[in-house]
């Protein structure tokens, strides 16, 4: 059994989880963090010594495309869909308020 949690362990993991627990809350937030707890720990009765690291099981690889500059003007493409477009710029409607 793992070491068990305070009433003010508990508040302080609330407090970094900007949670509100209310007082009638506490308890049961403790009992619950607190068989969470005892229950991880159970994995520290495992014996793992003879047992390789998996770290995917799959055995996908990564798959990506090299990252290549390209020769490509996107500003032309943008400005055949622009209802408005001045000097190589697209015009768009105010949204902010001055006032």
């Amino acid at each position: 059994m793992a070491n068990q949690l305070t009433d003010q362990d508990v508040l302080k993991l609330a407090k970094l989880s900007r949670l509100i627990i209310k007082p009638e809350e506490l308890k049961m937030f403790k009992k619950d963090i607190n068989e969470v707890l005892d229950f991880v720990s159970m994995l520290d009765e495992v014996e793992v010594t003879e047992i390789k690291p998996t770290n995917q099981v799959t055995g996908l690889q990564n798959v990506t495309r090299l990252d290549q500059p390209t020769d490509y003007n996107y500003s032309a493409d943008l400005f055949l869909n622009a209802s408005k477009f001045d000097n190589g710029y697209l015009v768009v409607p105010k949204i902010i308020d001055e006032n």
